[in-house]
């Protein structure tokens, strides 16, 4: 892995996004995932459009920003799920998160950057001990009223959906495509390091016809992954087309055709996936929005020596987001044929995952979003190849504002998996996670 490589590359997206900040206009009517404020111009539904759903409240959204914060997070864990220890392993884990933000709206523009970069210390298991990284770029230009690209990239390292610090504190969201990264985690405290960037574009050729297509690149790359037997790094790339068409101002139909390719890694194996997925989104209102997707999905697995293994699979999709001014509640449920995750060989997957957050006050709000996971092996002749299980995960949260800028949250996680090939994982299945954070943060318009 060339790791300077792809930190130049983000870099690089880094720059693209932010360098005409410094200009404020006034950003239009209320856009994102729900249909413009124009009879004419048709909205992307949000399973095509690659992008997560939001997982803020409506009050708490803004936009034509700069911002920088301080994050401090405590928390015990009783089982790290040790990878090479025969018994589990608890520590208190203490981070430090600095972070900085960046956004701007304008008619023709949307920019985003959120950057957080730290230390995770474990006080007895120093050598977990690293840097922890969490970033998120978007970019979207419209070259006509009827014509849009975008460009999105995200970057962990040492963070995900169970460990990081403040994880409902209004982070990433869920997003609605079957082909986005897995729910997967193997090894959640393990060094790890994630990225995934695509690009898309949409252009509107008729009344009520529009079509697309996006490309994607993400990879899953662990510091030691030859020394644990079941455990891989991946790569995956893909690309699909779309064809969408208005029904009314608020229900669209259409068809999408998704391709990806699935690499791991010191174990060699690969894994095609092609499928056609037929979609109705609509727009129950202007908070409201839900899609369904369903079609054929065609698979080629092979792992050397051994032979091909092929073979075709219903593939379905739904998901839903709701965003009022002191609710926001975001589903997605997939059952696909998929590669990678940290597991060796292809699985039929049922993946499913929810959010909910409510603000109760200006200074009081509670959330939970839980994870699962059920694979089974679509090639079980290959003996290197996990033959399949299971993970979830949850966590539930309160969150104080102790000030304008001051921020606190006090949570609980729980962590579930079963893999029969990472046997010293699947020995002790279970781990229980408290934590407590305080985040600063100062916000500033942009322009003034």
């Amino acid at each position: 892995m060339n790791v300077k490589r792809l930190k130049d590359g983000f870099l690089c997206l880094t720059v693209l996004v932010c360098g005409p900040l410094w200009s404020q206009v006034v950003p239009s009517a209320t856009g994102g995932a729900y249909p413009p404020n124009d009879d004419l111009k048709m909205s992307i539904p949000p399973a095509l459009n690659g992008a997560a759903y939001p997982t803020k409240v409506g009050s708490e959204v803004r936009s034509n920003y700069i911002q920088a914060g301080l994050g401090f997070t405590a928390a015990y864990t009783d089982n790290l799920m040790n990878i090479q220890s025969t018994h589990e392993v608890s520590d208190e884990i203490f981070s430090i998160l600095p972070s900085i933000g960046l956004d701007r709206k304008t008619p023709r523009q949307t920019q985003e950057l959120h950057y957080g970069g730290g230390f995770s210390f474990y006080r007895h298991t120093t050598d977990l001990n690293d840097v922890t990284q969490n970033a998120t770029a978007d970019y979207e230009l419209n070259l006509s009223r009827y014509a849009t690209i975008s460009l999105r990239d995200t970057f962990n390292q040492n963070s995900n959906s169970f460990n990081q610090t403040a994880p409902l504190a209004g982070g990433g969201g869920i997003s609605g495509s079957p082909q986005s990264p897995s729910n997967v985690l193997v090894v959640p405290f393990l060094n790890q390091l994630t990225n995934y960037v695509s690009g898309g574009f949409a252009y509107q050729f008729a009344r009520n016809a529009m079509i697309g297509g996006s490309g994607s690149y993400g990879l899953l790359h662990y510091e030691n992954p030859g020394s644990v037997e079941g455990l891989t790094n991946s790569d995956e790339i893909g690309a699909s087309a779309f064809f969408s068409r208005r029904l009314s101002r608020v229900q669209y139909l259409g068809g999408e055709y998704a391709y990806s390719r699935f690499s791991t890694h010191p174990i060699d194996s690969t894994t095609d996936t092609n499928a056609i997925f037929f979609f109705y989104s609509v727009y129950l209102s202007k908070e409201l929005s839900l899609t369904v997707m369903a079609g054929p999905q065609y698979f080629n697995a092979s792992q050397p020596p051994f032979p091909s293994t092929s073979g075709w699979t219903p593939a379905v999709s739904a998901s839903a987001g709701w965003q009022s001014a002191r609710t926001n509640l975001v589903g997605s449920y997939s059952r696909i044929v998929f590669s990678g995750g940290g597991l060796t060989g292809a699985y039929y997957s049922n993946e499913a995952a929810a959010s909910f957050r409510r603000l109760v006050t200006r200074s009081w709000g509670f959330g939970v979003n839980g994870n699962y996971s059920n694979l089974r092996s679509a090639t079980p002749i290959y003996t290197t190849s996990n033959q399949g299980g299971h993970t979830w995960s949850g966590t539930a949260s309160i969150q104080y504002r102790i000030s304008e800028s001051l921020n606190s949250e006090l949570g609980y996680g729980h962590f579930y998996q079963n893999y029969n090939v990472v046997q010293s994982v699947s020995n002790f299945p279970n781990s229980n996670r408290v934590f407590g954070s305080i985040n600063y943060q100062l916000t500033r318009p942009l322009g003034r």
